[in-house]
């Protein structure tokens, strides 16, 4: 994008003007540069604005001009200047793009995105009675002018036509930056802050802003109140006879009180327009960004911020929602003030309002109670919300300490407290995302390039910028620092450049050529030297960047499209790879020979080289995604691993030099023991591509995905574990001493979740894959489906023992173990099997009538082993089962949907059905009363499991989360993520203090307390 390069011909020059007035316009097909004006459009902030064609790239754009008239002085030719330096540095999809600043004829120009739509102030009447739409508008515009405030840059003239809203899609793009001004520019010493002079637009100016004084985003959030005040109601609010009294009247004047159109209030909605408006700056919201959200929290029907909810607001907000709560709570206080006020005058039925008194105000009493139970559930909801936001862990720990020691915290708070205990997760460095990524040496400062150019800045501010670079066009497509962290490199993409800056001041000391493919440098440990490939020439040079000087080259075979090479720690010289695929450690001293450290390297292309930092291995990744490992003192080379999918880009190694992180064009991170060669772990983004990583410590590394988020991750995830091959994982389960998780389908995964860290053992299952895996009695043996029977065995699967099988069509499903009973049943198509643990024999069969749908799922009762509910895989209906008389009756429907987890209740007399439409279903046991539904998956669910003491039901569905939900007041408390494909079992530990779940990706999770 260019901005500073190409303004600087218009600084301190003299202009000749091209056209005479404002109101002149051009001639259809007359050209400036290379855009061909179509039409007028109107008038930006500082310039006539025209529809245009780029005869270069084919497209239509806006093009704004400068006429002659708004010349005369050098304030507005800089504030001209400013507008497209403001925009060009705004990286957000909802403010207009400036494509190219110029000057033709000495006429300036700015050619900008071109939206094919209106202005809202041409359309702002279809949002006035539509306050919902209003309001997502408005976040969207919130947003767009908070990654403006992120750059340092303020709006200034926030108004419906500068909001440009698309005509395909609806979506609004922020434009006209004409008034923006640098939030560091010194009031005093710049001549843009004109202090008592007001710029805008007066309908929708602050206060300070009217008064010609000092400005901040406060400023802009005011604004963007202003015209969402009128989106609601159709009216500004201010309002004055002319333009010095509508000044005086927002300076003085409070706005007016809302009035839709409808006739209706929304308190919530009214608070937030009017905390936008307030007089005072501090008391507005204190960014464009948490306007935003709040809008948000009311469009999800949340607590908004700019309404505090104090015990009589929670009330009303309460009632309206229960209504029937809210009339009993009425009539007590209603009996309370009667007896107050009129007691004298029924004193012969006083006795009997008293009860009725005292009746009510208890119903009044469990009323609030109820409220702070929605408040506590909608907190926490917040609170899990919370640990996936960048930066996040602060709202967290609000959420976490405002409620500790409250009777109302359970095992969610619980476990949100034992989650701040770790290291922190997030942190959103830069914006939406980014193409490169290099962190400083010391660990705080860091390089980051996006849409906005490249910028260098800290972990701990990441908005407060050392120094930018905007490349003219193209992008930048790696950074890395100096051992030292005193130089940056930088390559461009178009011209395709490497160049050196330094760190601290961003001066340019170097830069230089390459070739498309040509992509490596290595620095040295050595201040101010690295190594480059110079394809033309077909050597690697070795530089000094202060001088410029070659001090060495090293010629390569000119069939090699490009060169990998990297520095030895002890300073011997550089390893390089040759044609032939010889690994050679090249001396620094130039009249040393090469030392060739292997024969042959590997038949694919070299992608990635890296020597460790104790100089004992080098880590080399090919374009095939594999990756070998080269003993460089015994000068052996590894076999092949499969890393990736394809091409291995990046390498970093632990400070011990014990593992290495290896970086493909997947959302994963493999992390590697150097000795071994095996697969330590595997981390995954979400969704995300990662673009680099950095070991803090021998235990951490910070991870950089393309979204532009930084995450601190263990070498080994805590409490996370995988299969060998990603097989995935049906069944689940947990030891009666709750010690001891097991997870299974063709691998069984074993974790004793009391060892630290814990020991996790890997055992195939043999035979046809199990369905589902239990834990025997006797902690040490296993139930399983061992080539279509049940089965028990050892966790290593060597003394294995069928009891019983199925004769047709198999299709095992699932297992459990009866409560008080010596008893396992297994589901299939022919029917339920039940076989006795001591005597491993069958003890009862119940035949399937519907082979092709197989019983899914049987559940015995707690406290009644001839009781068992079933489902078969067809019409929702749930049938019960007793086993004594074998009799079979319905129990309930779930309206037509699949069930795929049933469980009751400890005490047996409530059952939870978990269907494929996402929704949980609670009815009564015995009779099948329907007694609720709760909602919040967005996918069919997988499974449920009641907590040991009956309070919490844990959810698992395939949109890959697990939900806790209060079973007695039937409210969500908690989104649990971290599966990266559907989870298929979810299961409490005997005590309820930890919770396991496992997914089709082969991950199984322990989430705990403690």
């Amino acid at each position: 994008m260019k901005t500073e390069d190409s303004s600087k011909n218009l600084r301190g020059k003299k202009k000749k003007p091209v056209f005479s007035s404002p109101s002149e316009s051009f001639a259809q097909g007359m050209d400036i540069a290379h855009y061909q004006i179509r039409e007028r459009i109107g008038r930006g902030g500082m310039g006539l604005v025209f529809r245009a064609h780029d005869t270069k790239l084919r497209r239509d754009i806006a093009l704004k001009l400068l006429p002659s008239s708004l010349l005369a002085t050098d304030e507005e030719m800089a504030r001209f200047r400013r507008e497209a330096e403001a925009v060009a540095s705004i990286d957000h999809p909802n403010v207009v793009t400036i494509y190219e600043v110029g000057e033709a004829d000495e006429q300036p120009y700015l050619a900008m995105q071109w939206i094919d739509g209106p202005p809202l102030s041409e359309c702002k009447n279809e949002f006035t009675g539509d306050p919902r739409r209003a309001a997502r508008l408005m976040a969207t515009v919130a947003r767009a002018v908070h990654a403006a405030h992120r750059n340092g840059i303020l709006h200034r003239d926030i108004k419906p036509s500068n909001i440009l809203i698309d005509r395909e899609s609806g979506e609004p793009y922020v434009a006209d930056f004409g008034l923006a001004k640098s939030l560091e520019d010194s009031d005093a010493d710049s001549p843009l802050t004109l202090t008592g002079q007001v710029l805008g637009t007066p309908q929708y100016m602050s206060p300070e802003q009217a008064a010609g004084t000092n400005i901040t985003t406060a400023s802009d959030v005011y604004s963007l109140g202003a015209v969402f005040y009128q989106l609601l109601t159709g009216e500004l609010p201010i309002q004055g006879n002319s333009t010095a009294d509508l000044l005086r009247r927002i300076a003085e004047d409070a706005p007016s009180r809302l009035r839709f159109p409808d006739g209706k209030r929304d308190a919530d909605l009214e608070a937030v327009v009017l905390k936008c408006l307030e007089k005072d700056p501090s008391h507005r919201y204190d960014s464009a960004l948490t306007f935003a959200e709040d809008l948000e929290r009311w469009l999800d029907h949340k607590p908004v911020t700019a309404r505090p909810v104090p015990p009589a607001q929670r009330a009303l907000r309460w009632a309206r929602r229960k209504p029937l709560h809210a009339t009993v709570t009425g009539l007590a206080g209603l009996l309370v003030l009667t007896l107050a006020v009129g007691g004298p005058l029924i004193a012969l039925k006083q006795n009997a309002l008293r009860d009725d008194a005292v009746q009510a105000q208890g119903r009044a009493e469990k009323s609030e109670e109820l409220l702070r139970q929605e408040l506590y559930s909608s907190e926490m909801i917040q609170t899990s919300l919370a640990l996936d936001e960048p930066n996040g862990r602060h709202r967290v720990k609000e959420l976490v300490d405002r409620w500790e020691g409250d009777p109302l915290c359970g095992w969610e708070w619980r476990h949100f407290h034992h989650r701040l205990n770790q290291p922190a997760e997030k942190i959103e460095i830069y914006g939406r995302y980014f193409s490169a990524f290099a962190l400083h040496p010391d660990g705080i400062h860091f390089a980051a390039s996006g849409p906005g150019g490249l910028r260098v800045a800290t972990k701990e501010s990441p908005d407060d910028l050392l120094w930018v670079l905007r490349p003219e066009k193209g992008k930048i497509e790696k950074v890395r620092f100096s051992a030292n962290g005193e130089y940056l490199a930088a390559r461009l993409s178009s011209p395709l450049q490497w160049k050196i800056f330094h760190t601290l001041t961003g001066n340019e000391l170097l830069k230089w050529p390459y070739q498309e493919k040509e992509a490596f440098i290595a620095w040295s440990d050595i201040p101010a030297v690295l190594a480059r490939f110079d394809r033309s020439r077909r050597v690697v040079e070795v530089v000094n960047i202060e001088t410029g000087n070659v001090l060495r080259e090293v010629s390569v075979a000119p069939q090699r499209e490009n060169q990998f090479f990297d520095w030895m720690p002890d300073g011997s010289g550089l390893l390089l790879i040759r044609q032939s695929g010889k690994i050679v450690l090249v001396p620094h001293d130039p009249a040393q020979p090469e030392a060739p450290l292997t024969k042959s390297a590997a038949p694919h292309e070299v992608r990635a080289f890296s020597i460790s930092p104790d100089g004992r291995w080098a880590a080399i990744g090919y374009d095939s995604g594999s990756v070998r490992i080269l003993d460089i003192k015994k000068q052996h080379l590894s076999a092949a691993r499969d890393a990736h999918q394809t091409n291995v880009a990046e390498i970093a190694w632990s400070p011990d030099s014990l593992h290495f992180t290896t970086i493909g064009p997947e959302a994963a991170i493999p992390v590697w023991n150097a000795e071994s060669f095996e697969r330590v772990s595997t981390v995954f983004e979400s969704g995300m591509l990662v673009r680099a990583t950095y070991w803090i410590d021998n235990e951490h590394f910070y991870s950089f995905s393309g979204n532009g988020e930084m995450r601190l991750r263990p070498l080994q995830e805590a409490d996370t574990f995988r299969t060998t091959g990603n097989s995935p994982l049906f069944g689940l389960g947990w030891s009666d001493d709750g010690k001891k998780v097991v997870a299974g389908f063709e691998e069984a995964l074993v974790v004793d979740t009391e060892s630290v860290p814990p020991l996790v053992t890997h055992s195939p299952i043999p035979g046809t894959p199990s369905a589902d895996i239990r834990w025997m009695p006797n902690g040490e043996e296993l139930a399983f489906y061992h080539n279509l029977k049940l089965a028990v065995a050892d966790t290593a699967f060597q003394n294995i023992r069928e009891i019983a099988g199925y004769e047709q069509t198999p299709a095992p499903q699932r297992i459990s173990r009866f409560p008080t009973l010596p008893w396992i049943a297994g589901t299939a198509s022919e029917g339920i099997l039940i076989a006795s643990i001591e005597k491993e024999e069958i003890v009862y069969t119940h035949h399937n009538a519907l082979h092709r749908n197989p019983i899914k799922i049987a559940l015995p009762h707690p406290h009644d082993d001839r009781t068992v509910l079933f489902y078969h895989n067809v019409g929702g209906e749930i049938s019960h089962l007793d086993i004594e008389t074998k009799e079979v009756r319905h129990f309930a429907t779930v309206d037509s949907h699949q069930v795929a987890g049933l469980d009751f209740d400890p005490d047996g007399t409530t059952v939870v059905a978990g269907a494929s439409d996402g929704q949980i279903h609670l009815f009564r046991f015995p009779g099948g009363e329907h007694l609720a539904t709760l909602s919040g998956h967005t996918a069919g669910l997988t499974d449920v499991d009641i907590s040991p003491d009956g309070q919490r039901i844990a959810s698992a569905s395939a949109d890959r989360t697990i939900r806790i939900w209060d079973l007695s007041n039937r409210e969500i408390m908690a989104v649990l993520s971290g599966h990266r494909l559907r989870v298929r079992r979810v299961s409490w530990s005997p005590d309820g203090n930890t919770l396991a779940s496992c997914d089709e990706d082969g991950q199984l999770r322990i989430w705990r307390t403690e």
